[in-house]
């Protein structure tokens, strides 16, 4: 049975995963207008939870955590993601802390070399269509 939900009913709701950890509160929720079917969450995360997901934590404002829709689980009085926060870690990329992420890409950007140039390629006619010595030929 398929029950309608409003976008105000789930913003604001905790969200809890399955390893009892409460994370935070939903702040929006991102429909695709192609097919109407909710893509992602957006989880208000607790401080104390950033750094092990490897968001970036502000100084008076919560790090945000994009959750799949995947990870949904239930919703009733609050929202219930499956896994772990190891789980929600990995689904984010962003295992490292934010410093950690910041210096991996920066040498990463220092001993990559530049991509090669591309050749251009000369262009050449294309070949007479075949001739069939069978058939008449027009004047």
């Amino acid at each position: 049975m398929t029950q309608i939900i409003k976008d105000t009913e789930i913003t604001g709701k905790r969200v809890i995963l399955e390893d009892a950890c409460d994370i935070g509160m939903v702040t929006d929720v991102f429909v695709d207008t192609l097919d109407w079917r909710i893509t992602k969450l957006d989880v208000k995360v607790e401080k104390r939870y950033a750094e092990r997901l490897g968001l970036e934590k502000g100084l008076l404002k919560k790090a945000i955590c994009p959750v799949k829709i995947h990870f949904l689980k239930s919703v009733g009085d609050v929202v219930h993601l499956k896994g772990d926060m190891d789980d929600l870690a990995k689904s984010q990329k962003r295992i490292l802390p934010a410093a950690e992420r910041k210096a991996a890409a920066k040498a990463s950007k220092a001993s990559s070399p530049p991509p090669p140039k591309a050749k251009k390629a000369s262009k050449a006619p294309p070949p007479p269509p075949p001739v069939d010595e069978d058939k008449p030929r027009s004047l």
